[in-house]
Order: structure tokens, then C-alpha cells, then sequence
């Protein structure tokens, strides 16, 4: 009991330096730290960065620690998955495989009718969307290959998925698992301006619905999966399925310490070689922390693949 009581708090002293390294940053009192490689951006410059970082390594431990991805300790969990088909190791799903697992053999479009969504496309745009030609071209040459499967966290009305995720995996014969509650995040809920996206009908949003119209307007219904979960939950559930990961894009809540755990757990889903991206790196300070953290503890540098998105490969 002692032992567990000294790495649970040692784990917890990693988890303050986290918070206390993202208010001090949040204050401007902190300069950008060293990661063992270079931060670069589209015009080639080299941004300098001032000192290597004493709790990199501490960080990623903690993170491993305070939030496993695999889940454990669940003995239910563990019969559920006995029960399905059994697999050596991380793998790929199939549409088949997708439809069954995470929807039981129904249709998550049944009764979908195509509608007019050119409206919801001009009034919100997002960066994947503003640079998507260049984003399907710098990730693909950055893993080498057609990418087969991929992950988008926070997928909002699925502008993103239908302009530029959704085709780039259909063209390749790929699929995209969206995870999102569709209830909103802070912003969304206390914002005026997105009210006319949430749609509050009885005290809930009804995102959801704009989503999977977009997605049959696009024609993307056996390329794009919506699941309906947290981020942390969606990605557990992955680890605990063992399916693995050519991409993911978080953009989800951009909240300082959350962000940090995103990366952390949709991280471990990639495949060797495979790419974790994002955007805002110009407007949330947050996630601009949240990645250098991050990257310093893992050895990784910070890829710029397009304006406002950062990327980070792992290793092959």
C-alpha cells in the first residue's frame, strides 16, 4: 500500500508541473522550451528555443500513469471483448468489421435524406478545410503511403471530414472514425454566435443532426463513422478494440491540460510512422503549450504542415 501511495503521488506531483507549466505560460512568464529537435515553420525559419525543459521525461510518465489508455481493471469490459473475434495484435478494421463493432449491423445513417448543407459549408470554415489540398498532400508524403485508417477528435458540424478527411480516405479505399459528443464545449455553449450551429431544442444541442446531414450531402455515408463519445472514452475504446491508426486530428475542446491528455492517448493509437495533427496553434495558447509539453517529453518535433496546424510523426 506504501509503494502505491508513493507512485500515486509521485505521479500527481508530475500532473501539478503540468497545470502549474500551463498557468505560468498563460501569464507570458514562460519562454518556449527546447525539444531535441527544431520547430519550423512553411517559410523555412527556424524559430530559437531557449532551454531544455527538466520534467520532459517526468511529464510522459506521469501522463502514462495518471491516464492509461488501455482500460483496466474491468472485468465486464474484459468478457465483452473476450467474445469477439480474436486478433495477434493492433490491426486495421474493415467497413465490416467498423459497422458491427461500433454500431451492432445498423446503418448510423438510416432515414437520411439528402439536403441542401451549402449554407452550413460557407458559414463555418475550418483551417483543415481552408488548407486541405495541402494537408492531403503533406501527410500523405509524410507517411509514405495511403493512409487506410484515421481518427478525427471533435468534429463539430463535419466541414472538416466532408471537405478534406472523408476524401482523401475514400480515394485511398480508407475510413474515418469521428469522435464526438455533439454537445458542444464551453464556447458553443455560452457563445451567441454558435447558437445558430447548436440548435438548442429542450436543453440539448442538436449538432448531431447537422453532421450526418453533411455526411450524406457529401456522399461519404461508407467512409465516415460518427462515434458518439468523449475523447477519452473514444480513445480507450480503440486501445481496448486494438485498432491502430494511419492519422489522427485532434480538434476538440482546446482546454490547457485536456489537450495535453488528447495527445497523449490518441498518440499511442497511431502506427508506427503515423501522424497526430491539429489545429490553432495561432489562437490557443493552450494547445500551443499543451503540443510543446508534449513533443519535449517524447523527443518529437513540431511539424508545420500547413498555416495554424501542427503535426507530430512517430517514430517508424
Amino acid at each position: 500500500a506504501a509503494a502505491l501511495f508513493a507512485e500515486a503521488a509521485s505521479a500527481s506531483a508530475g500532473l501539478c508541473r503540468i497545470f502549474d507549466d500551463v498557468a505560468t505560460e498563460a501569464l507570458g512568464l514562460v519562454q518556449v522550451r527546447k525539444t531535441r529537435g527544431k520547430i519550423w515553420s512553411l517559410a523555412g525559419r527556424q524559430q530559437g528555443l531557449d532551454e531544455e525543459s527538466p520534467h520532459e521525461t517526468p511529464l510522459c510518465q506521469s501522463l502514462s500513469k495518471l491516464f492509461p489508455l488501455d482500460p483496466v481493471g474491468e472485468s465486464q469490459l474484459k468478457a465483452i471483448l473476450a467474445r469477439r473475434p480474436p486478433h495477434a495484435g493492433p490491426y486495421q478494421p474493415d467497413e465490416t468489421d467498423l459497422m458491427n463493432t461500433l454500431f451492432f449491423g445498423s446503418d448510423p445513417y438510416v432515414d437520411r435524406v439528402v439536403k441542401d448543407m451549402s449554407e452550413v459549408q460557407k458559414a463555418y470554415r475550418s483551417t483543415a478545410v481552408q488548407n486541405s489540398a495541402r494537408l492531403q498532400e503533406q501527410i500523405v508524403k509524410a507517411l509514405g503511403h495511403a493512409p487506410k485508417l484515421m481518427l478525427e477528435v471533435g468534429s463539430f458540424v463535419g466541414n472538416s471530414v466532408t471537405n478534406t478527411w472523408g476524401p482523401l480516405m475514400k480515394k485511398n479505399g480508407g475510413h474515418v472514425i469521428c469522435v464526438d459528443t455533439w454537445e458542444g464545449d464551453i464556447n458553443m455553449r455560452l457563445g451567441n454566435q454558435f447558437q445558430n450551429f447548436m440548435k438548442m431544442e429542450n436543453g440539448f444541442p442538436h449538432l448531431y443532426d447537422t453532421f450526418q446531414d453533411n455526411v450524406v450531402a457529401a456522399g461519404l455515408t461508407s467512409t465516415v463513422f460518427p462515434l458518439a463519445l468523449p475523447s477519452i472514452v473514444g480513445a480507450r475504446t480503440m486501445a481496448a478494440l486494438k485498432w491502430e491508426f494511419d492519422i489522427a486530428y485532434v480538434d476538440s475542446a482546446h482546454e490547457a491540460g485536456e489537450t495535453l491528455v488528447e495527445i497523449h492517448l490518441y498518440y499511442g493509437l497511431l502506427k508506427p510512422g503515423g501522424v497526430l495533427l491539429g489545429d490553432d496553434w495561432d489562437f490557443f495558447p493552450a494547445v500551443r503549450n499543451d503540443v510543446k509539453r508534449f513533443a519535449g517529453c517524447q523527443g518529437l518535433e513540431i511539424q508545420f504542415p500547413a498555416s495554424n496546424t501542427w503535426m507530430l510523426q512517430k517514430p517508424k
